[in-house]
């Protein structure tokens, strides 16, 4: 699945709803998301992901396997 900042015009309670309805979506189907935000707070949302990248003006500056918001926010 591809989410492409999928809470970007919703408000908080809708936002959490819709990334509830993804998160179950994919866990049922068994499928991959490739989830795009500016919201470290939607990427939250997704601890214990498998893998992760941050990208900023086209080069990762952080990966891994770990929470994308377990490192310091890129400036």
């Amino acid at each position: 699945m591809l989410a492409d900042e999928p809470t970007g015009n919703l408000d908080r309670v809708s936002s959490k709803e819709a990334l509830a309805l993804i998160r179950e979506v994919c866990r049922e189907n068994e499928a991959a998301l490739l989830l795009v935000s500016h919201d470290d707070g939607v990427l939250a949302q997704f601890e214990g992901m498998q893998d992760f990248a941050v990208i900023n003006e086209a080069k990762t500056v952080r990966g891994g396997i770990t929470s994308p918001t377990a490192t310091e926010a890129v400036s």
